[in-house]
């Protein structure tokens, strides 16, 4: 409408300057005193009359004829929002059914679930580990596998920065604190380096203090052509995903992973050489377990070789660690232990025999023994006469060798008058026939 409103101000600005014309002339014929002067500004007036009527209706027409333009324009428009708008439920609904379809088939047990969840589902958590139930992976998720638990990332930022907290990132060596920065691109942290469209082409992160493991999802860095993580203390298995990235050169040397080339990653064509001559290989990925190679890997002018019997190697290390100060660390731990078990031995021995000494020194003086004589212990012991005569007939304490001869009475073992008294009522009522024991079973 605003070039409606331009023509309407220009057909204003032309009426007026018409409108003021006309008055000028109007006033010049009440001034002039000639008839002939006075009929000639008649005349321009009369002229500037018909004027001002035909810009009257040229205004006229070319406003009914941009105001039928959009009427049209906006009828035009409202038919493409109203056409955009179908589309839009006619997609919505398509979704709708999509996704209902997906989670119809997800949720409903079948012979196929029922063994595996299908690839780009995974299983719940309440349920079993791989199977039924099975949940669709989110719209930013991907699974490739059957009978997974789980959904990876295939956001860039987000699997670098799952890497930097799995390997300890805080305290890794060098400048990398973009990696935990939230305002830097993703290309421009330290050791990323991205093509021309933004997606990550390689990764160096050697001698850089790596702790931990190295994450699963690497392996959806869909770009990834180089990945470097040399001489650092990553532990565990080289994980199986890394054969979905197309890897060109992998350098897992000088760390304590363990295992074995996953054999997807076997099969990989151009990865470290791997197939140039026509030949696949794992060691061609990276030496294993006890071998090594200048490089870390097989090639066609070099193989990994076996470690010495005293030597060691981790998966893709470049030489073999010799096993001495290993070994010397064991011998001294058990030399330490052998002097301790000695020392803790003869401290035993010695408190066994010092009991034995006092015991015979207590025998010897008096021939006592825990305020009974030794032979009446000795017969009481080998069962030689009458358990109750021997402990009549015998002095119980070096002190009461003159006084009452029943031993209850006085000397060690006095008792009392009332205990005296129950004592002789058990010896004379006891029935040696009815006589119980709880702990050990009689024997008839």
């Amino acid at each position: 409408m605003s070039e409606l409103k331009k023509v309407e101000e220009l057909e204003v600005d032309e009426e007026t300057a018409i409108i003021e014309e006309m008055q000028d002339l109007q006033q010049q014929q009440l001034a002039t005193t000639s008839k002939e002067e006075y009929d000639a500004l008649q005349a321009q007036i009369k002229g500037l009359e018909e004027d001002l009527n035909e810009v009257e209706v040229v205004r006229g027409k070319e406003e009914a004829g941009l105001e039928a333009d959009y009427e049209e324009v906006d009828m035009t428009r409202d038919q493409q929002v109203e056409q955009l708008e179908g589309e839009l439920n006619d997609r919505m609904l398509h979704e709708r059914k999509t996704k209902d379809d997906l989670d119809f088939e997800g949720t409903i047990r079948n012979g196929c679930n029922s063994v595996a969840c299908p690839a780009g589902f995974r299983s719940t958590k309440e349920g079993k580990d791989g199977v039924f139930p099975c949940l669709q992976c989110a719209h930013d998720l991907v699974n490739p596998y059957l009978g997974s638990s789980r959904c990876y990332e295939v956001n860039q930022r987000l699997i670098l920065s799952h890497f930097y907290y799995a390997t300890q990132g805080k305290d890794w060596l060098g400048d990398h604190k973009s990696w935990d920065t939230v305002d830097i691109p993703v290309c421009e942290w330290e050791g990323v380096r991205c093509n021309a469209n933004n997606d990550i082409v390689s990764i160096a992160l050697s001698n850089s203090n790596l702790k931990g493991t190295v994450s699963e999802d690497l392996g959806f860095l869909r770009h990834l052509g180089a990945l470097d993580l040399s001489n650092n203390q990553l532990i565990g298995n080289l994980p199986s995903e890394l054969h979905y990235v197309p890897l060109e050169k992998l350098d897992i040397s000088g760390n304590m992973l363990t295992g074995f080339v996953p054999p997807f990653m076997c099969e990989k064509s151009g990865l470290n050489g791997n197939g140039d001559d026509g030949k696949f290989s794992c060691s061609q990925v990276a030496c294993s377990v006890g071998t090594h190679s200048s490089t870390g890997h097989a090639s066609s002018v070099e193989e990994c070789s076996a470690c010495r019997s005293n030597e060691y190697s981790y998966l893709g290390d470049k030489s073999c660690v010799a096993y001495q100060s290993v070994e010397a660390t064991r011998k001294s731990d058990s030399g330490a232990g052998i002097v301790s078990a000695i020392f803790v031995a003869s401290i035993v021995i010695s408190c066994v025999l010092g009991v034995m000494i006092l015991r015979m020194r207590s025998i010897k003086k008096g021939g006592y023994s825990m305020g009974v004589r030794a032979s009446d212990f000795v017969s009481l012991r080998l069962g030689r006469g009458d358990g109750n005569a021997a402990y009549h007939n015998s002095n119980l304490a070096p002190a009461a060798k003159n006084q009452s001869s029943n031993p209850f009475s006085s000397g060690t073992f006095a008792m009392s008058s009332m205990e005296v008294k129950a004592q002789d009522q058990w010896n004379t009522g006891k029935d040696s026939s009815s006589e119980v024991w709880l702990d050990v079973p009689r024997i008839t």
